[in-house]
């Protein structure tokens, strides 16, 4: 520094001293700001899930739901959540009971179908001002056990939920439907599907009329490679009258007309693994007990089955049901023919 002063006046040499006090100063400031204002975690433990954000927040709701053990008691100051529509993180807080810490955490997109979940910090009591950071504020051994706790209690659990979706009535009861569907597959020798399917699978399930015939259609897509199933059966009555059950169950594998890439592209096309039950689309018509499609749908960690009555009728004034009825068309195109569906 002598030297770099060296000719200037003590005056000039002050001036520059200070300068140089109050330049590094600012930037030690700047710097500070950048890592440690509030929305950034410099030293949050990130982890990868692969699943979009939305699923991953549907899997935290259901561990509370399931678990509420680790729901943070009372009114402590912090809901789970966006701060506002500008914030990039959706915060999500969890409780130790046994500890009595509160666990910060955040999800964020990676991309489509990859969210980052991130352990942030603990903190002690349910009094607020007690935090402390994950991989700053723990000495090293600490750090490493609260990783592994965070893992075992919260993490893995979150990463191993299925987001399942299944429409309810307004009495909060899932629609008959989805009540009878446990004997069906029982009586086809099928798997449930709501614990979801390794890659993804598609089960479209059609009555004909006042319970004549029944097609279940099963398309797979499992290490590369598709498979489509075919069942069909029809009814007996019991002899008063008050129950019927499958017989005459036939059962074959097929492969489509027109190759598996067109036909997977042209079905792709409907979007039937996005469509809506159609008891949530307003003015949905109402119909007597006729023809009606229920259709499953699996990937991994997901699941969600919905229900189109009369979707051929429907279709005039329904976008939803005219999908379904195209898809019904396209499978009997390709496939052969489903039962009541050119009906």
């Amino acid at each position: 520094m002598n030297l770099m002063l060296k000719g200037l006046s003590p005056d000039c040499c002050g001036s520059v001293k200070r300068f140089i006090t109050i330049f590094f100063s600012v930037l030690v400031t700047c710097l500070s700001g950048c890592f440690l204002a509030p929305g950034s975690y410099p030293y949050s433990e990130d982890y990868e899930i692969d699943l979009p954000e939305e699923d991953v927040i549907k899997a935290i709701k259901a561990f509370k739901t399931d678990n509420p053990e680790f729901v943070v008691p009372g009114p402590v100051g912090y809901m789970d959540g966006r701060k506002d529509s500008a914030d990039y993180w959706y915060h999500a807080f969890f409780y130790y009971s046994k500890e009595n810490v509160i666990v910060n955490t955040w999800t964020r997109p990676v991309s489509r179908y990859k969210t980052t979940f991130a352990f942030v910090g603990l903190n002690s009591g349910l009094q607020l001002g007690n935090w402390k950071l994950i991989n700053h504020d723990f000495g090293r051994s600490e750090n490493k056990r609260q990783k592994k706790l965070f893992e075992e209690r919260i993490l893995n659990a979150i990463k191993n939920t299925t987001i399942s979706e299944v429409p309810l009535s307004k009495h909060g009861l899932p629609y008959g439907y989805y009540r009878r569907k446990p004997q069906m597959e029982q009586y086809l020798n099928l798997h449930s599907l709501e614990n979801g399917f390794d890659s993804l699978q598609i089960r479209i399930w059609y009555k004909s009329g006042d319970y004549e015939t029944s097609n279940l259609f099963v398309l797979k897509s499992q290490s590369a490679e598709w498979q489509a199933d075919q069942f069909n059966w029809t009814y007996q009555e019991s002899v008063h009258g008050d129950s019927v059950w499958p017989v005459g169950i036939q059962h074959r594998q097929s492969v489509p007309r027109s190759g598996w890439q067109v036909f997977i592209g042209e079905l792709n096309a409907l979007e039937l693994t996005t469509l809506q039950d159609s008891h949530s689309i307003k003015d949905y018509p109402d119909f007597a007990d006729g023809s009606g499609v229920v259709v499953e749908v699996a990937s991994k960690k997901r699941y969600r089955i919905y229900s189109y009555a009369e979707p051929k009728q429907a279709a005039k004034n329904v976008p939803e049901a005219a999908r379904i009825n195209a898809a019904l068309e396209l499978i009997e195109n390709e496939f052969g023919e489903i039962a009541g569906s050119s009906h």
